[in-house]
């Protein structure tokens, strides 16, 4: 297990978690930046704007996410469809757990209920390397 840093800035240092293989947000990026150079600038535009400034004030930009299971979830989002789910850690940082274009709202319960066991997964990783 170890943190992949996206962007560090004057508010946040943005990670990926990863686990045994690559995250599925680095898969994203990867994938736009390839395939979709305008998409890929557009995330990682809102990606700096949130590490240098913090959490923008409009909720298009960046919203918790709601429902069963999303306690102290965040959405980060482009116009364009790209969306990745991430929560705040101690000392100004952001863990990204989940990389995906819009999807249905069932489709999102599962990434939600998956980002919430990979958030335990880092908060236990974490504790044991205190």
């Amino acid at each position: 297990m170890r943190l992949f840093r996206i962007f560090k800035g004057e508010a946040f240092e943005i990670c990926s978690f990863e686990q045994e293989r690559e995250s599925s947000v680095r898969k994203l990026l990867d994938d736009l930046e390839e395939n979709d150079p305008s998409e890929y600038r557009a995330l990682m535009t809102r990606i700096r704007h949130i590490a240098q400034s913090g959490q923008p004030a409009n909720n298009r930009q960046m919203r918790p996410l709601k429902g069963k299971n999303a306690e102290k979830l965040f959405e980060i989002k482009t116009t364009s469809g790209s969306r990745v789910i991430c929560f705040y850690e101690k000392g100004k940082l952001i863990i990204c757990t989940h990389g995906f274009h819009k999807i249905k709202d069932i489709q999102l319960k599962r990434y939600i209920k998956s980002a919430q066991k990979e958030r335990g997964e880092y908060l236990k990783w974490t504790q044991s390397k205190a």
